[in-house]
């Protein structure tokens, strides 16, 4: 938010609005799906029932993605 108030940069250059959306996107993903999908794995665990990650580990490359994405759209300045 600093780099929006104290620079030249606005709210609608691209590299803001998206790295808002991935943390909006990240967090919902957390409380939505992480954190329940975390608990399940956990209870498959402790019980001893075989442990499939492959959609928990689909979602965490998906969440990664978004981050690195971000993150290059901030380092090139998109639609500074």
């Amino acid at each position: 938010m600093l780099l929006v108030v104290h620079t030249g940069y606005d709210w609608t250059d691209g590299f803001v609005g998206l790295g808002i959306l991935v943390v909006v996107v990240g967090g919902a993903l957390g409380m939505g799906f992480f954190a329940p999908a975390g608990e399940r794995l956990a209870e498959s665990h402790r019980s001893g029932d075989r442990v499939d990650v492959r959609r928990y580990l689909t979602m965490v490359g998906v969440d990664s993605a978004l981050v690195v994405l971000a993150i290059v759209a901030m380092v090139d300045r998109w639609q500074a």
